[in-house]
C-alpha cells in the first residue's frame, strides 16, 4: 500500500502463492486504494475491416481465415460518429479507431484524421487509435496535429500520448 512496485522476485513468490481466494482480495484491496471503485470502460471500432495481407494464426482478419466478416477499406465518417456519440451516451469515455494489417497507407491517413477530428470536435471522448506499425514515420509525419490523446502501434505495442491541439 506505500506506492512501490513490486520486484522481480516478489512477483515471483505472489505467481506461486498457494491461496489464490486471499491473493485476488489483496489484489483487490490495493486497487480500491488506489484507483477507488470506479471502471474506466473503452469501446473500440473496427475502422477498416479484413482485406489483410498479414497471415497471423491468431487473428480472425489474416488472409488466411475465410469468416464472411465484413470488409471495408475505411470506416464512413456517418457510421464512426454514430458509434461515437452512442459510446458517449452511454458513459463510456474511451473510444478507440482499430485497423487490420501492417501499416495504414498515407493516402488513408488524412481520412482516419478527418474521423477522428470530428469525434472529438462532437464528442470530447479520450480517443485511441491502433493503427499498425509506425504510420506516421511512414507517412513523414514526426506527430500528428490532431485532437486525439494516444497512439497505439498494434505490432510494436508501444503506447505515446499526444498533447495536440483541438481543431
Amino acid at each position: 500500500m506505500a506506492g512501490e512496485g513490486v520486484s522481480p522476485e516478489e512477483a515471483a513468490w505472489l505467481a506461486g502463492y498457494p491461496d489464490l481466494d486471499a491473493l485476488c482480495d489483496a489484489a483487490d484491496a490495493i486497487s480500491r486504494h488506489w484507483q477507488g471503485s470506479e471502471v474506466d470502460s473503452c469501446s473500440i471500432i473496427n475502422a477498416r475491416s479484413g482485406m489483410c495481407g498479414e497471415d497471423c494464426k491468431w487473428c480472425a482478419q489474416a488472409s488466411r481465415h475465410h469468416t464472411g466478416c465484413d470488409t471495408y477499406g475505411i470506416i464512413s465518417r456517418p457510421e464512426a460518429m454514430k458509434a461515437a456519440k452512442a459510446n458517449s451516451e452511454a458513459g463510456i469515455r474511451r473510444f478507440s479507431l482499430v485497423t487490420s494489417g501492417r501499416t495504414v497507407a498515407a493516402k488513408d491517413l488524412g481520412a482516419f484524421c478527418d474521423i477522428i477530428r470530428d469525434i472529438k470536435a462532437e464528442t470530447g471522448l479520450y480517443l485511441c487509435a491502433s493503427m499498425a506499425r509506425a504510420c506516421w514515420m511512414r507517412c513523414g509525419r514526426s506527430r500528428p496535429n490532431l485532437s486525439w490523446t494516444s497512439w497505439r502501434s498494434s505490432a510494436a505495442a508501444q503506447r505515446m500520448s499526444f498533447s495536440a491541439p483541438s481543431r
